[in-house]
């Protein structure tokens, strides 16, 4: 039962970690993008 619970919660952590990774990666894109490309 310990087992099933630790994988569980390894999963979920990884999850979010890639997550909030690939949300750190977009911003990052649009924020050069931004730079790049002014728009005004």
């Amino acid at each position: 039962m310990m087992y099933y619970a630790y994988t569980a919660g390894v999963g979920v952590l990884s999850r979010f970690y890639f997550y909030k990774l690939y949300l750190t990666a977009q911003n990052l894109l649009i924020l050069c993008g931004f730079f790049l490309y002014p728009k005004a």
